[in-house]
């Protein structure tokens, strides 16, 4: 009798047990791709190197990021990114300690535009892309008729479009020498001084003998010799 009480019992028990376990919550593939999607962040900055599984970046508040490509990472951009490309890269919000800063990208995002200046109106220039294709552009930045210069929007598409980040003309040559301020460049022909201050980007340390690319704001000054003042300094 007291075998059969038992055996009724843990019947009660595994069936309370069975259902327990049935209204427990259970974690389905949506609600964790939810609950990443929560932790998401997203970042923006310039792209300082290129590698093979990786992109060194410096973000908008000056921080050094290796950014890691993942077999996941989904890449949104019209062309292969290069050095110097603005982007913008979503993660899982996780960052290491380390130096640099080390990330995995889910997204990396990168739209831009090269042309030459058109107009410049308040506010905006008029980008010609191409001899079919001119588009408005939204931006503070100034540069004067006749500049080529490199956009970086939400999108390509659209006749306005609203700048995230303006690069300026470039000059390339060989670094000659260096100074406190700034560095002597050999463009091929002509030495110019190339200035440097706190935002100016660093991909690369300026070392006399270094073949450098130099974007460079506003025009030159009338002075022997010429300067300019560099916003992104890369190796060439």
């Amino acid at each position: 009798m007291m075998k059969k009480t038992m055996l009724v019992m843990l019947a009660v028990l595994l069936a309370a047990g069975g259902i327990l376990l049935g209204s427990a919550p259970r974690t389905t593939g949506a609600s964790r791709a939810e609950a990443a999607a929560e932790d998401a962040v997203t970042l923006s900055g310039i792209v300082t190197e290129v590698r093979e599984d990786q992109l060194l970046m410096t973000d908008d508040t000056g921080r050094r990021l290796q950014v890691m490509l993942k077999d996941t990472t989904r890449l949104e951009a019209e062309e292969p990114l290069q050095p110097g490309d603005f982007v913008r890269v979503t993660y899982n919000g996780l960052m290491s300690r380390s130096v640099p800063a080390i990330i995995g990208a889910d997204v990396i995002a990168c739209h831009r535009l090269r042309g030459t200046v058109q107009e410049k109106g308040e506010g905006s220039l008029l980008l010609r892309v191409d001899e079919s294709t001119t588009r408005l552009i939204l931006t503070d930045e100034a540069f004067e008729p006749g500049t080529l210069i490199t956009v970086c929007c939400e999108s390509t598409e659209g006749d306005a479009l609203t700048a995230l980040y303006v690069r300026g003309p470039e000059l390339c040559g060989t670094i000659t020498g260096v100074m406190e301020e700034g560095f002597l460049l050999d463009t091929g022909s002509e030495e110019v001084t190339v200035l440097l201050n706190d935002d100016t980007i660093l991909g690369v340390q300026p070392e006399a003998g270094l073949a450098v690319r130099v974007a460079v704001t506003g025009a030159m000054t009338l002075s022997l010799p010429a300067q300019y003042t560099a916003s992104l300094v890369l190796l060439q």
